[in-house]
């Protein structure tokens, strides 16, 4: 892969494998948005927050990304 590819790769394996997927969040009677920084000192995170999360990643590095909306789900 070239070094675009394995930068943006690199950013999707730290936020996959060292963000803890929190279920308590998932499950929650509201939804709780955190902060990118928020979601690095806790290391953990719903769908969201680590999509957020990825965003703000990929933004730092200028590439452009898209968010996908579902009903209770975000990617």
């Amino acid at each position: 892969p070239n070094d675009r590819e394995s930068r943006i790769q690199r950013l999707v394996d730290f936020v996959s494998n060292e963000i803890e997927y929190s279920y308590t969040e998932a499950l929650g009677r509201s939804e709780l948005l955190k902060r990118p920084n928020e979601v690095l000192t806790t290391r953990n995170g719903d769908c969201s927050n680590k999509t957020i999360l990825l965003a703000s990643l990929l933004e730092q590095i200028n590439e452009d990304y898209i968010l996908l909306y579902c009903p209770r789900h975000i990617t």
